[in-house]
């Protein structure tokens, strides 16, 4: 719409630039010159005053709750699976078709890769197009979701036009011995930046150890959480990481600026490393479920 408008005015006023240009002969006299000088002045002011409103970041508040993973009916609500990452056969899973939430499981993929023999992907990447505005909070809860290998996370990508890339990803994810809150920003296709690194960000971005268990000597979390909802507040450029975990309060964890712009499409993703990729921890994984319960997008408060 707000494109349109655009495209609208610039054309009306292209218009009236050649109508006058067409008329112009017809004027004589100074005085007359003169009131024309006014009249094509007053247009500029107005043409560059509604412009800079039109320009605009335009807003739109969304909420949408969860309440299964049917694909026809969360077409019809706005929903798709980003391209290049749809998987039928998977999304089609029994056990993601009778879950109460919806639930994209964390099957291999993930877009930061190093290899350059391998090509970064992920798998049915839900996506809905957004309107931040001018300042926008944006919230993803998680339910029961506690990763413990191989960088399994869930959380979800920003997009700022029709492709991955750029792209912001803010998650809850495992890492070595810990499971934590963090954020990437995509800058090209092997082109990756940690926004919160561990080593930094670790007080504010850990949410338990990963201990390994004497009984059946397998990896698990510490301690577990009932819900994490990830919450990103964007003011113009600047981004502010925040989460909380079951009732506690949300926790700042970190800001960046960002020139990105205002982003297009939130996607709601979950992954873990690839067992066809090298990685130095955690070899196998097991394939856990990603439940989400809701996403928002409000103006700022």
């Amino acid at each position: 719409q707000y494109l349109w408008e655009a495209d609208n005015a610039n054309g009306l006023w292209l218009k009236f630039r050649k109508r006058t240009k067409a008329t112009k002969n017809s004027f004589f006299g100074e005085h007359k010159k003169k009131m024309l000088l006014v009249v094509l002045l007053l247009a500029c002011l107005l043409a560059g005053g509604l412009t800079y409103s039109f320009q605009k970041r335009p807003f739109k508040a969304y909420r949408y709750t969860f309440t299964d993973s049917n694909l026809d009916r969360l077409e019809k609500e706005g929903w798709f699976l980003f391209p290049d990452s749809i998987n039928l056969d998977l999304w089609n899973d029994p056990s993601i078709q009778s879950s109460p939430l919806l639930n994209l499981k964390t099957h291999p993929g993930g877009s930061w890769l190093e290899n350059r023999n391998y090509t970064p992907k992920t798998i049915n990447t839900l996506t809905h197009p957004i309107q931040c505005g001018e300042c926008c909070e944006i919230l993803v809860k998680l339910v029961d979701f506690n990763p413990y290998q191989r960088y399994q996370q869930a959380g979800f990508f920003l997009f700022y036009g029709d492709s991955e890339i750029p792209s912001i990803h803010f998650a809850h994810a495992s890492a070595g011995r810990e499971s934590h809150i963090q954020a990437v920003k995509r800058n090209g296709l092997y082109a990756n930046e940690h926004l919160l690194p561990f080593e930094q960000y670790k007080k504010r971005s850990k949410v338990s150890d990963i201990v390994l268990n004497p009984t059946n000597h397998r990896f698990e979390p510490k301690t577990t959480v009932d819900s994490t909802v990830l919450k990103l507040v964007i003011q113009g450029s600047h981004y502010f990481f925040l989460y909380k975990t079951d009732q506690n309060d949300y926790t700042p964890v970190g800001s960046k600026k960002i020139e990105f712009g205002s982003p297009s499409y939130i996607g709601l993703t979950a992954f873990q490393g690839r067992p066809d990729v090298p990685y130095p921890v955690f070899p196998t994984a097991s394939v856990i479920d990603a439940k989400f319960e809701y996403v928002v997008v409000k103006k700022c408060e």
